[in-house]
Protein backbone atom coordinates (compact mmCIF):
# COMPACT_ATOMS: atom_id res chain seq x y z
CA UNK A 1 0.00 0.00 0.00
CA UNK A 2 1.46 3.37 -1.10
CA UNK A 3 1.88 6.28 1.19
CA UNK A 4 -0.92 8.49 0.20
CA UNK A 5 -3.35 5.90 0.11
CA UNK A 6 -2.07 4.66 4.06
CA UNK A 7 -2.75 8.10 5.08
CA UNK A 8 -6.78 8.22 3.55
CA UNK A 9 -7.31 4.91 4.79
CA UNK A 10 -6.13 6.40 8.66
CA UNK A 11 -8.43 9.42 7.88
CA UNK A 12 -11.43 7.71 7.35
CA UNK A 13 -10.62 5.56 10.42
CA UNK A 14 -10.19 8.25 12.92
CA UNK A 15 -12.93 9.55 11.36
CA UNK A 16 -15.36 7.37 12.10
CA UNK A 17 -14.17 6.33 15.56
CA UNK A 18 -14.45 9.96 16.48
CA UNK A 19 -18.51 9.11 15.81
CA UNK A 20 -18.46 6.71 18.80
CA UNK A 21 -16.45 9.45 21.31
CA UNK A 22 -19.24 12.09 20.86
CA UNK A 23 -21.51 12.78 23.49
CA UNK A 24 -24.89 11.33 23.25
CA UNK A 25 -26.67 14.83 23.97
CA UNK A 26 -24.97 17.95 24.22
CA UNK A 27 -25.73 20.48 27.14
CA UNK A 28 -26.03 24.20 25.83
CA UNK A 29 -23.91 26.62 26.75
CA UNK A 30 -25.51 29.98 28.05
CA UNK A 31 -25.69 32.65 25.70
CA UNK A 32 -23.07 34.92 25.60
CA UNK A 33 -24.71 38.17 24.15
CA UNK A 34 -27.99 39.96 24.32
CA UNK A 35 -29.81 39.86 21.44
CA UNK A 36 -31.19 43.26 21.05
CA UNK A 37 -29.64 46.36 19.28
CA UNK A 38 -29.52 49.77 21.59
CA UNK A 39 -31.58 52.41 20.35
CA UNK A 40 -29.00 54.95 20.53
CA UNK A 41 -25.81 54.34 20.86
CA UNK A 42 -23.22 57.78 21.28
CA UNK A 43 -24.54 60.12 17.84
CA UNK A 44 -26.59 57.05 16.35
CA UNK A 45 -30.06 56.57 16.57
CA UNK A 46 -31.45 53.37 15.01
CA UNK A 47 -34.60 52.12 13.62
CA UNK A 48 -35.69 48.10 13.35
CA UNK A 49 -34.88 47.37 10.03
CA UNK A 50 -36.41 43.72 8.15
CA UNK A 51 -34.85 40.36 7.88
CA UNK A 52 -35.42 39.07 4.31
CA UNK A 53 -37.34 35.94 3.92
CA UNK A 54 -34.31 34.50 1.85
CA UNK A 55 -31.80 34.81 4.91
CA UNK A 56 -35.09 33.25 7.64
CA UNK A 57 -35.87 30.21 4.64
CA UNK A 58 -32.07 29.41 4.43
CA UNK A 59 -30.89 29.46 7.67
CA UNK A 60 -31.93 27.05 10.93
CA UNK A 61 -35.33 27.35 12.27
CA UNK A 62 -34.02 28.35 15.84
CA UNK A 63 -32.23 31.21 14.39
CA UNK A 64 -33.02 34.18 15.94
CA UNK A 65 -31.95 37.56 14.69
CA UNK A 66 -31.90 41.46 15.46
CA UNK A 67 -31.31 44.40 12.77
CA UNK A 68 -30.96 48.39 12.68
CA UNK A 69 -30.56 51.20 10.31
CA UNK A 70 -28.52 53.86 12.53
CA UNK A 71 -27.91 57.40 11.94
CA UNK A 72 -26.05 60.03 13.28
CA UNK A 73 -26.70 63.72 12.35
CA UNK A 74 -23.86 64.08 9.75
CA UNK A 75 -25.72 61.90 7.28
CA UNK A 76 -23.93 58.83 7.87
CA UNK A 77 -25.42 55.45 7.58
CA UNK A 78 -24.67 52.16 8.99
CA UNK A 79 -26.30 48.86 9.30
CA UNK A 80 -26.02 46.12 12.25
CA UNK A 81 -26.83 42.47 12.60
CA UNK A 82 -26.86 40.39 15.22
CA UNK A 83 -27.56 35.92 14.09
CA UNK A 84 -28.08 34.09 17.23
CA UNK A 85 -27.78 30.28 16.16
CA UNK A 86 -30.09 27.74 16.95
CA UNK A 87 -29.09 24.22 17.73
CA UNK A 88 -28.42 23.26 14.02
CA UNK A 89 -24.89 25.33 13.62
CA UNK A 90 -23.99 23.73 10.15
CA UNK A 91 -27.19 26.07 8.74
CA UNK A 92 -27.80 29.24 11.71
CA UNK A 93 -24.26 29.87 11.11
CA UNK A 94 -21.74 30.39 7.85
CA UNK A 95 -19.08 32.72 6.57
CA UNK A 96 -20.87 36.14 4.83
CA UNK A 97 -17.99 35.88 1.93
CA UNK A 98 -20.32 32.96 0.67
CA UNK A 99 -23.51 34.92 0.82
CA UNK A 100 -22.36 38.03 -0.33
CA UNK A 101 -20.85 36.73 -3.38
CA UNK A 102 -23.82 35.29 -4.03
CA UNK A 103 -25.76 38.37 -3.86
CA UNK A 104 -23.46 39.69 -6.50
CA UNK A 105 -20.62 41.47 -4.73
CA UNK A 106 -16.90 41.02 -5.06
CA UNK A 107 -14.26 40.52 -2.49
CA UNK A 108 -11.72 42.87 -2.70
CA UNK A 109 -9.78 42.66 0.88
CA UNK A 110 -10.71 40.73 3.79
CA UNK A 111 -7.65 41.22 6.91
CA UNK A 112 -8.56 40.91 10.53
CA UNK A 113 -8.44 43.91 12.09
CA UNK A 114 -8.37 44.39 16.16
CA UNK A 115 -10.18 47.06 17.60
CA UNK A 116 -9.64 48.17 21.06
CA UNK A 117 -12.80 48.24 22.88
CA UNK A 118 -12.41 50.21 26.45
CA UNK A 119 -12.58 48.16 29.43
CA UNK A 120 -12.98 45.20 27.62
CA UNK A 121 -9.79 44.33 25.52
CA UNK A 122 -8.95 43.75 22.02
CA UNK A 123 -11.53 42.52 19.54
CA UNK A 124 -10.57 40.61 16.55
CA UNK A 125 -13.16 41.23 13.43
CA UNK A 126 -12.80 40.81 9.76
CA UNK A 127 -13.15 43.45 7.73
CA UNK A 128 -14.64 42.71 4.09
CA UNK A 129 -14.38 45.19 1.57
CA UNK A 130 -17.39 44.32 -1.47
CA UNK A 131 -17.81 46.46 -4.81
CA UNK A 132 -20.58 45.71 -7.14
CA UNK A 133 -21.75 47.26 -10.40
CA UNK A 134 -24.68 49.81 -9.99
CA UNK A 135 -26.63 50.79 -13.01
CA UNK A 136 -27.45 54.77 -13.31
CA UNK A 137 -30.98 55.90 -14.42
CA UNK A 138 -28.72 57.42 -17.58
CA UNK A 139 -27.72 53.51 -18.37
CA UNK A 140 -23.90 54.53 -16.71
CA UNK A 141 -22.32 51.97 -14.30
CA UNK A 142 -20.58 52.96 -10.96
CA UNK A 143 -19.04 50.81 -8.03
CA UNK A 144 -20.93 50.69 -5.04
CA UNK A 145 -18.50 49.90 -2.16
CA UNK A 146 -19.41 48.45 1.00
CA UNK A 147 -17.26 47.52 4.30
CA UNK A 148 -18.32 45.06 6.37
CA UNK A 149 -17.48 44.11 9.54
CA UNK A 150 -17.75 40.65 11.08
CA UNK A 151 -16.92 38.40 14.10
CA UNK A 152 -18.55 35.31 15.97
CA UNK A 153 -19.41 35.47 19.76
CA UNK A 154 -20.18 32.55 21.76
CA UNK A 155 -20.41 32.25 25.28
CA UNK A 156 -16.94 32.74 26.52
CA UNK A 157 -15.20 33.06 23.09
CA UNK A 158 -15.17 35.69 20.46
CA UNK A 159 -13.42 35.35 17.02
CA UNK A 160 -12.99 36.91 13.66
CA UNK A 161 -12.33 33.46 12.02
CA UNK A 162 -14.89 30.80 10.75
CA UNK A 163 -12.44 28.20 10.85
CA UNK A 164 -11.35 29.00 14.56
CA UNK A 165 -15.02 28.99 15.29
CA UNK A 166 -15.70 25.40 13.67
CA UNK A 167 -12.88 23.96 15.08
CA UNK A 168 -13.75 25.35 18.52
CA UNK A 169 -17.29 24.40 18.80
CA UNK A 170 -16.09 20.73 17.46
CA UNK A 171 -13.37 20.61 20.56
CA UNK A 172 -16.14 22.01 22.44
CA UNK A 173 -18.65 19.04 21.90
CA UNK A 174 -16.14 16.39 21.59
CA UNK A 175 -13.62 17.29 24.88
CA UNK A 176 -16.51 18.77 26.90
CA UNK A 177 -20.01 17.73 25.82
CA UNK A 178 -21.77 21.17 24.93
CA UNK A 179 -22.52 23.67 22.76
CA UNK A 180 -21.95 27.12 22.68
CA UNK A 181 -24.93 29.26 21.08
CA UNK A 182 -22.77 31.11 18.83
CA UNK A 183 -23.84 34.66 17.87
CA UNK A 184 -22.87 36.40 14.12
CA UNK A 185 -22.06 39.94 14.43
CA UNK A 186 -22.09 42.21 11.35
CA UNK A 187 -21.85 45.95 10.95
CA UNK A 188 -21.62 47.52 7.44
CA UNK A 189 -21.25 50.61 5.62
CA UNK A 190 -21.22 52.03 2.59
CA UNK A 191 -18.42 54.51 1.06
CA UNK A 192 -19.97 57.47 -0.53
CA UNK A 193 -17.68 59.97 -1.44
CA UNK A 194 -18.12 59.75 -5.10
CA UNK A 195 -22.22 59.03 -4.12
CA UNK A 196 -23.39 62.42 -2.48
CA UNK A 197 -22.21 65.55 -1.34
CA UNK A 198 -19.78 65.52 1.62
CA UNK A 199 -19.84 61.78 1.45
CA UNK A 200 -17.43 59.66 3.80
CA UNK A 201 -13.63 58.33 1.97
CA UNK A 202 -12.83 55.06 2.69
CA UNK A 203 -10.75 55.72 5.95
CA UNK A 204 -13.94 58.03 6.91
CA UNK A 205 -16.07 55.10 7.06
CA UNK A 206 -13.68 52.32 8.78
CA UNK A 207 -13.27 55.11 11.53
CA UNK A 208 -16.72 55.34 12.41
CA UNK A 209 -17.62 51.75 11.79
CA UNK A 210 -14.89 51.28 14.31
CA UNK A 211 -15.78 53.75 17.02
CA UNK A 212 -19.47 51.98 16.36
CA UNK A 213 -17.76 48.58 17.12
CA UNK A 214 -16.27 50.12 20.17
CA UNK A 215 -19.13 51.71 21.61
CA UNK A 216 -21.56 48.22 20.77
CA UNK A 217 -19.56 45.45 22.40
CA UNK A 218 -20.24 46.66 25.91
CA UNK A 219 -23.75 46.87 24.88
CA UNK A 220 -24.54 43.98 23.74
CA UNK A 221 -21.63 41.27 24.88
CA UNK A 222 -21.53 39.91 28.27
CA UNK A 223 -19.14 39.19 30.90
CA UNK A 224 -18.58 35.73 30.45
CA UNK A 225 -16.55 36.62 26.92
CA UNK A 226 -13.20 37.15 26.78
CA UNK A 227 -11.09 39.32 24.56
CA UNK A 228 -7.91 39.51 23.42
CA UNK A 229 -5.21 41.88 24.91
Amino acid sequence: MTTSRLAVLLAVLLAMSAVFLLPKQFQEQPVGVKLALPETLGEWTGTDAPITDREISILGKETEFARKNYTNGRGDELQATIVLAGHDMDTSIHRPERCLVAQGWSLAESPVVKIDVPGRGVLATTRLKVVKLVETTDKKQFPWTNLNYYWFTGCTDSTASHLTRTRTDITDRLLHGYNQRWAYFTVAATITKDMKRNGRTEAETDAFIQDFIARLVPETHLPSVKFGK
